[in-house]
């Protein structure tokens, strides 16, 4: 028996991949101070893709990590579905790697 997909359930079950490796990564590293880009993911965790890109903004002002700021605007462009948006921040993402 063979399982079909059809477009947007592939969509979203790799929306759903990187958001588990995303979230995954997330927790590592100091627990102290909360980071800009860290409240991102929390808000990409809960689906508010705009307060993301907001905190992902402020990340950038406070001169956090470029790459993971890249990763998380991403991230959040695919929740909202700019999926322009979210291959020009994932390709800045890599080229940061």
């Amino acid at each position: 028996m063979r399982i079909r997909f059809n477009r947007s359930d592939k969509a979203k079950c790799l929306f759903m991949i990187i958001t588990a490796a995303a979230l995954t990564c997330s927790g590592c590293g100091n627990r102290g101070n909360v980071s800009a880009v860290a409240e991102g993911m929390q808000y990409i965790a809960s689906m508010d893709y705009s307060a993301a890109l907001d905190s992902f903004a402020a990340a950038e002002e406070n001169g956090e990590d470029d790459r993971l700021i890249a990763r998380g605007r991403g991230l959040a462009c695919i929740g909202l579905t700019d999926y322009e948006g979210a291959v020009e921040n994932l390709l800045i993402c890599l080229s940061l790697s």
